[in-house]
């Protein structure tokens, strides 16, 4: 379908409100929520205004069009995902369950752990002397 947001009573403003939101989502990785807040909407209005807004035939021409033009290889990177995942531990709304295993994937990525091939995740770095230092009884004392 092709739109025209002239023809069809857009203010510009408006038209600019929507380019901002829909580029926070798909550019930003933003939320709904989180995209309809850096346009200035009400908080106590979000969630109203993101349906009205995601039933809007501008807005569903805006997100086929930008959707259109990403590249997944450019659209999604380590670092990117990072972001996305430090976003998830620093929520406060966030459970506490999402946010370990951010936390874990986290680890992963930036080589902290891995994940074996059971599934378990371990510290990688560690040397066999790591290990005996961590099980050493602890020496005694001599007397004087």
């Amino acid at each position: 379908m092709i739109y025209d947001p002239i023809k069809d009573n857009i203010s510009a403003e408006l038209r600019r409100i929507y380019s901002t939101y829909i580029e926070q989502i798909v550019w930003r990785g933003c939320t709904k929520q989180e995209a309809a807040l850096r346009v200035g909407v009400d908080p106590d209005q979000v969630e109203q205004w993101i349906r009205n807004a995601e039933t809007d035939p501008y807005v569903l021409h805006l997100i086929e069009q930008e959707t259109a033009k990403l590249d997944p290889q450019k659209a999604w990177s380590a670092n990117a995902a990072i972001v996305h995942l430090l976003r998830l531990v620093e929520n406060p709304t966030e459970k506490g369950s999402v946010k370990l295993g951010a936390i874990d994937r986290l680890n992963v990525l930036l080589g902290i752990t891995e994940v074996d091939s059971a599934g378990n995740t371990r510290k990688l770095g560690h040397t066999l002397a790591d290990f005996q230092r961590l099980t050493a009884k602890p020496s005694q004392s001599k007397p004087h």
